[in-house]
């Protein structure tokens, strides 16, 4: 059943471990000559320093927004010589290739956001240069070229507007220092092409924007910009994907409202960009397919999701016909790559609506468990039967973390998964762990979930090698871990 817990997480964790020699006893002298010499004080812990630290954004309420904070992995405690970061409402970030720098934009009101700013942080020396761009509307994508010169920003909220930056020029000063351009979608990922000339752009029309009957008839878009002028150098629907909301019944002439019960489907396709390759893979949400749009080719190719076959089955499967499921009232699916950019992991779930006995409508949930697909031509080699949503890769890639939530009093689980032996190694009750970095670049895990009725939140830094807690503590106020890559 859904539980309103599910929608107020955050997480956060950490590593750091220590081991110390015994020192080699001393011949015990005659009895006349012993003295008695006081027992050696244990050595006082020394304090993190800014590169041990984590970043973390603190949440005030809506008086102070969010406080960007570098928080002690060992103790939870916040560095005492830096002052926190004021980064305002509707907060959304992201780091640079070499994470050094935080971009940051707060808004004044995360209700109708407005009055948008831009925080350029650089993590080494806490410093914090803020640009007051004005922007109004939610930032739905941010992403720094590969050189780290350039900072794209999407936002809007029904059309999106495109931002590039040159980072290496004075910032803002120079109006060739800042590009923008008008699309006529909403974008929901963007990335540079790996040389930095372009700028992958995936996103979908919406109508009726915030009204009874806002749906996304149409399908997706992709569009590739040149991050020069922010020119279309190329664009593509991308039919047989469905995203966002369409009605129930989409025979129907009658205008439905959409936001009630039992009258709208809700699709979430998953999305991820390969790694140093101008390609984006979307998997289809209410059908086991995968699309690759390659953007430097400029061409789009589906196919299907199914088990490897032997050439003796793929013959055979050439005369077969295609079942296709029936839609529930909603489906979403999360993908992660591997670091070498061969495998999907994806995991999803897709939602049922009933009406018990009351007249109450409840949804449940069924979890769509863990594909892993190989992405040169879509074959399932595996199949995991998990319960979770959500899921993480460590930045070697050699472990999944996976994360749902339960009815029991813990809530939240995470589970840690071995690809290359297809064996869960772990599960974590009270904790919704994803993998991050201290500011010094070494990989952490952190958690945060909501606590009990009192609103208090159960915080959490583990050790990713021997996942042991380091720190745990309780907190009245909402940490947002930003998750470094």
């Amino acid at each position: 059943m859904f539980t309103l817990r599910k929608i107020l997480y955050l997480m956060g964790s950490l590593v750091l471990a220590a081991c110390s020699a015994l020192p080699a006893s001393a011949p015990e002298a005659p009895d006349s000559a012993k003295v008695e010499t006081p027992a050696p004080k244990p050595e006082p812990a020394q304090p993190s320093t800014l590169a041990d630290s984590v970043p973390v954004a603190v949440w005030k309420g809506n008086s102070q927004g969010h406080l960007l904070t570098p928080i002690d992995p060992a103790s939870g405690q916040a560095l005492p010589d830096y002052e926190p970061i004021p980064l305002g409402q509707a907060l959304f970030h992201a780091f640079s290739p070499d994470q050094s720098t935080l971009a940051a934009i707060g808004f004044v009101s995360s209700e109708h956001p407005r009055g948008g700013s831009l925080h350029l942080i650089d993590l080494g020396t806490w410093e914090d240069d803020v640009q007051e761009l004005q922007l109004d509307g939610y930032v739905n994508a941010m992403s720094f070229s590969p050189d780290g010169k350039q900072l794209g920003i999407a936002y809007g909220s029904s059309k999106s507007q495109v931002l590039i930056f040159e980072l290496d020029k004075p910032f803002i000063k120079s109006k060739s220092a800042v590009r923008q351009a008008s699309l006529d979608l909403l974008a929901y990922n963007m990335k540079f092409t790996a040389d930095g000339s372009g700028l992958m752009v995936y996103g979908s029309k919406i109508e009726n924007r915030y009204t009874v009957s806002e749906m996304s008839p149409d399908p997706p878009v992709v569009v590739l910009l040149d991050s020069s002028d922010l020119s279309v150098r190329w664009n593509a629907d991308l039919p047989g994907i469905r995203h966002g909301v369409v009605p129930k019944d989409e025979k129907s002439d009658e205008t439905a409202d959409l936001h009630q019960p039992g009258q709208a489907i809700y699709l979430f396709p998953g999305l991820v960009f390969a790694p140093a390759r101008d390609i984006l893979y979307v998997v289809h949400p209410d059908e086991d397919k995968l699309t690759t749009v390659d953007f430097a080719a400029q061409e789009v190719d589906t196919v299907e999701i199914q088990p490897k076959l032997s050439w003796f089955e793929r013959l055979l499967s050439l005369t077969a016909g295609v079942a296709h499921a029936k839609i529930a009232e909603g489906t979403s699916k999360r993908a992660v790559i591997s670091p070498d950019g061969q495998f999907l992991y994806i995991v999803g779930q897709q939602n049922d609506l009933i009406q018990d006995k009351h007249g109450n409508w409840q949804v449940i949930e069924n979890p769509l468990g863990l594909q892993i697909v190989r992405v040169d031509d879509g074959s399932r080699l595996t199949y995991i039967d998990t319960e979770a949503s959500e899921l993480s890769i460590s930045p070697d890639g050699r472990y999944l973390y996976l994360r749902g939530w339960g009815e029991a009093q813990d809530g939240a689980w995470t589970q840690v998964f071995d690809p290359s032996t297809n064996q869960f190694l772990d599960r974590m009750d009270g904790v919704w762990l994803v993998p991050t970095r201290r500011i010094d670049g070494a990989p952490v895990l952190a958690s945060s979930v909501w606590l009990d009725s009192e609103h208090r939140h159960l915080n959490a830094v583990v050790d990713p090698k021997g996942l042991s807690a380091l720190a745990e503590w309780s907190s009245s106020e909402y940490l947002a871990w930003l998750a470094m890559p």
